[in-house]
């Protein structure tokens, strides 16, 4: 008897424990199915719905199980998936259906089982769905059709191409944007189905392109097959067809910031899935939801499209290269002044730019031809012996875009040969000249170099006999006799003579030693200021003047105390031309949209493309009274009074 109330002692003390202390079964958590017809993975809309219903899932602690065929178009799959789930017991099912009737007979068996069935993205007539969650495709179709119809000024044919005939939602996105195409008087030339796939879309559009070559705008009923449409118009070379899609994902917004795709209709892909979620968990509850839950549409534009997703393009590098004349890019003097442009747009516009040197006039057409072969945005050629060679390429290449310096056209006379003795008989159109009216500021180096001589004789001489280089030996000629007038004085010029059109030259530009030789034998005639119009060979006047003791010299083309500094104690000033900013001008109208081809640029005194440089070491010796008169005659070219006898450039 004892022993069996000990038994039953413990026993009592056990129980309670036992029911106090055993493990709690955790609470079963709600399972829902999310059935996508297409899979996130290479699909940025259903990526969206499937993440916007995962992280709803793991806040509302349900067990979410998310299934897609492996093609919008496998009805099969989707039917076998929602079917195995039912059999597992899932207890609501948020479904986009792969077809607007295929799926009834599953859908009878949920109900059967009593599982509720919400339609998500995609509606359809099943009778006893509890509530479609989505955007109003009908709409978004009409605000795609509005946007065409707006953006083509109710004109023009369209093209639909649709997603799988049997989807409501591609049958209502078409429906819409036909509405709207029909109501403003657009023509739909074609109606093709693409399957929502972009491979399809290319190939579709393909041959709607072949059909309808003067096609105007596009609607595709998602992104997919818009961007496909789009690979298709490029391929084609074809321009200023509006393409429209729905979806606004990423890759479309993207397209769109980069000038391709015009608009897409946005939906809200994450609020589908955590609608979806949401609204399945008040189902299994026995909670009341709507009938329709609308998720929004909006156009997705230029304006916008960064809100979507969409990345800017990268901007392209502007592709610069240049061409040097035989000169050299180290002729410290002319090539090496406008290559400065270009290496001051690298710094300033981050520009590539290069260049190739010409080492005889045969290198002209060649070197152009590689810079075309490379892509470039914009050549810039070197000097009046290019004139020629750039104007044949040019107008053989209407798509690249030149400038060239020390030239303009027209630029053919009577009786010359175009393409040998000329460029052009007229402007050509994607070529800008830039040009200098070097006369007028030689004119002030001439009139400083009669006030600066003690002999009485100055002199100059050129390369070669161009107009490019006379024009300096003509207004210093001309400034020299305005002296003279002005001062009652009798100052020589030899070396040139602008009556007889005759002159001292080297026949190089690329010899210093010659240069050399020329400036001694204008000193040996009595000239005691020199200006040599000779690119690299001008600069052996320099050692000639600086041997002789008692010369002085005066530059060309940009500011020589800089580019030859052992030249500086003989230098008074340099005759520059502002190649380097005309070129950086050039270089920055491309970039800006604003270059203006068959046009000149015709750099003066007025406007600084031409000008004195300072005097540096001779600063001290020019006294005041002529620094004075030099401005006065400067102010005097500048407004038409005081002339050099050139004729002004066009």
């Amino acid at each position: 008897m004892k022993r069996v109330l000990s038994v039953l002692l413990i026993a009592s003390l056990v129980l309670p424990l036992v029911a106090c202390g055993g493990p709690t079964p955790a609470p079963t958590k709600p399972k829902i199915l999310l059935s996508m017809k297409g899979p996130g993975a290479g699909n940025p809309f259903w990526a969206q719905v499937e993440k916007g219903a995962k992280e709803t899932a793991t806040a509302l602690n349900v067990d979410l199980t998310v299934l897609a065929p492996p093609a919008e178009t496998d009805v099969a799959t989707q039917i076998s998936q929602i079917e195995d789930q039912i059999t597992k017991k899932v207890q609501a099912i948020v479904v986009a259906p792969t077809d607007q009737a295929g799926l009834n007979p599953t859908f009878n068996k949920a109900k059967a089982a009593k599982i509720p069935v919400l339609f998500v993205d995609t509606n359809a007539p099943w009778p006893d769905k509890l509530t479609y969650i989505g955007t109003d495709n009908r709409n978004g179709g009409k605000l795609a059709g509005e946007f065409l119809c707006k953006t083509l000024g109710n004109k023009g044919k369209v093209a639909l191409i649709t997603g799988v005939l049997t989807q409501q939602t591609h049958i209502d996105r078409a429906g819409g944007g036909e509405d709207a195409l029909k109501a403003c008087g657009i023509t739909i030339a074609a109606k093709q189905p693409a399957n929502s796939l972009r491979d399809l879309g290319q190939t579709v559009m393909e041959n709607i392109l072949t059909a309808n070559p003067d096609l105007k705008g596009v609607f595709a009923t998602n992104d997919l097959m818009a961007l496909g449409a789009m690979e298709a118009i490029k391929a084609a070379k074809k321009t200023g067809i509006v393409v429209v899609g729905f979806d606004a994902n990423p890759d479309a917004a993207t397209s769109i910031l980069a000038g391709e795709m015009a608009a897409s209709i946005a939906q809200s892909p994450y609020n589908m899935g955590k609608f979806g979620v949401e609204n399945a968990l008040k189902a299994i509850k026995g909670e009341t939801i709507p009938k329709v839950i609308d998720t929004g549409t909006v156009v997705v534009d230029k304006s916008n499209a960064a809100q979507y997703g969409g990345k800017a393009p990268v901007a392209k590098k502007l592709i610069v290269r240049l061409v040097t004349d035989i000169g050299g890019i180290d002729d410290k003097s002319f090539n090496t002044t406008a290559y400065k442009g270009v290496q001051d747009a690298i710094a300033q516009l981050g520009i590539d730019g290069n260049y190739l040197q010409s080492k005889q006039q045969t290198d002209y057409e060649k070197n152009i031809q590689e810079f075309i072969n490379g892509k470039a945005d914009l050549i810039v050629t070197v000097g009046f012996l290019l004139g020629p060679a750039t104007a044949k390429m040019a107008l053989a290449n209407p798509n690249t875009k030149f400038a060239i310096v020390d030239y303009t056209y027209p630029d053919c006379w009577p009786g010359a040969k175009v393409g040998t003795d000329c460029g052009s008989e007229k402007a050509v159109p994607n070529v800008q000249g830039l040009a200098f009216q070097t006369d007028q500021a030689a004119f002030l180096a001439g009139y400083l170099a009669a006030a600066m001589s003690k002999t009485k004789k100055v002199g100059t001489f050129g390369g070669l006999q161009l107009p490019t280089v006379t024009i300096f030996m003509k207004g210093f000629q001309a400034g020299v006799e305005y002296w003279n007038a002005q001062k009652k004085d009798s100052v020589k010029v030899l070396g040139w003579d602008t009556k007889a059109d005759k002159g001292l030259f080297t026949g190089t530009f690329t010899e210093p030693d010659k240069g050399k030789t020329a400036a001694k034998s204008l000193i040996d005639e009595g000239a005691d200021v020199i200006l040599p119009v000779a690119g690299l060979t001008g600069n052996g006047a320099f050692t000639a003047a600086k041997d002789a003791k008692n010369v002085l010299a005066i530059g060309v083309d940009t500011d020589q105390c800089v580019s030859v500094p052992d030249a500086c104690s003989v230098l008074i000033t340099s005759v520059r031309k502002n190649m380097d900013v005309a070129v950086f001008d050039s270089i920055k109208s491309v970039q800006t949209g604003t270059f203006k081809g068959g046009t000149n640029y015709i750099g003066t005194l007025a406007n600084n493309g031409v000008s004195l440089a300072p005097f540096h070491e001779f600063d001290s010796k020019i006294s005041a009274d002529l620094k004075k008169e030099l401005d006065q005659v400067k102010a005097d070219l500048i407004s038409g009074k005081v002339k050099t006898g050139v004729a002004a450039l066009q």
